[in-house]
């Protein structure tokens, strides 16, 4: 529900309808179900009458404030804590990186900040594994449709993450994006979105870290703003979806672990892990393609779920 755009909203009418359509798709995982228009108006019914907010305010009245208090003063001091570790990661990646490897920093950051839909698709160079007759490594193009309707993007405050002069001068990503960019409208979007949902950047890997290393992969995580449930308490039928989608997960999960032997497991896991791999796999690397179903692991359960 986190990731839905606008589902907590203060729009009671928009809030209905978004709860009724995760609803109504739950529901067309049990086919044996009533299902349409019938069944719609029934739902919208039994929503209808879960405008309350009784379980927020029992679970609420379940806790006194002033452990409420210690409770937030200590996540407060641990976001902190992470953030001051994430920001000396990120300054020694920047620093230790060497230029090719700070030029993909750069545009990465640039990727995820801005989403023009009416930008043409992206082409990079890719080595081929090959090489001419003069022994010189032969470069092939991928072609990406980066740029999705609906995508998340838009980093909020940037300089929070990278050291001032990594951004600004010649040498920094600004002047760089400008240069590497020049003759396409990419970088007028660049920091130009009122929402930003991206709250932070974080170095995962190797890189920026302890056992750096000029070869060290990239691993770089997101952290999305999921406020919004605390924007606007969960009223009953918020509950109800929830748990709705609980027990459909949890029944897919059961399912596959205890009704399915090993080899039709070994038989779904492969249709799923295909279905991913024609769908995202195109530009991974071979390593990538083995582990595809972890790096969209959501897409992995829904294909198996469609199963």
């Amino acid at each position: 529900m986190l990731f839905i755009p606008n589902y907590f909203s203060s729009d009671t009418d928009f809030h209905l309808d978004q709860q009724l359509k995760m609803l109504c798709s739950y529901n067309e995982h049990v086919p044996c179900n009533p299902q349409g228009e019938y069944v719609e108006n029934n739902f919208k019914t039994l929503l209808q009458s879960l405008k309350t907010t009784k379980i927020s305010e029992s679970l609420q009245d379940s806790f006194n404030d002033d452990d409420l208090e210690k409770w937030k003063e200590y996540a407060q001091r641990e976001f902190d804590e992470m953030g001051r570790i994430n920001r000396l990661r990120l300054q020694n990646m920047v620093e230790l990186a060497d230029k090719e490897m700070l030029k993909v920093i750069f545009e990465i950051i640039l990727m995820f900040d801005i989403n023009p839909l009416n930008s043409g698709p992206l082409r990079v160079k890719e080595h081929s594994g090959k090489f001419d007759k003069e022994g010189r490594p032969v470069q092939g193009t991928l072609t990406f449709d980066v740029f999705q309707k609906g995508a998340i993007h838009g980093i909020d405050g940037l300089e929070r993450f990278l050291p001032s002069h990594s951004i600004k001068g010649e040498a920094g990503m600004d002047a760089y994006l400008e240069k590497e960019f020049s003759g396409t409208d990419l970088i007028s979007y660049f920091k130009q979105n009122p929402k930003n949902p991206i709250k932070a950047i974080i170095s995962t890997g190797n890189l920026g870290g302890i056992d750096h290393k000029p070869y060290s992969e990239l691993d770089i995580c997101i952290i999305l703003d999921t406020n919004p449930q605390f924007e606007f308490n969960w009223n009953d039928g918020d509950f109800l979806v929830a748990l709705v989608g609980n027990v459909i997960d949890r029944f897919y999960n059961y399912y596959f672990k205890h009704s399915l032997n090993n080899r039709e497991q070994k038989k779904f896991n492969k249709a799923a892990t295909n279905t991913i791999k024609i769908q995202y796999g195109k530009g991974l690397s071979d390593e990538e393609q083995k582990m595809i179903e972890f790096l969209f692991e959501s897409s992995y359960r829904k294909e198996l779920n469609n199963l």
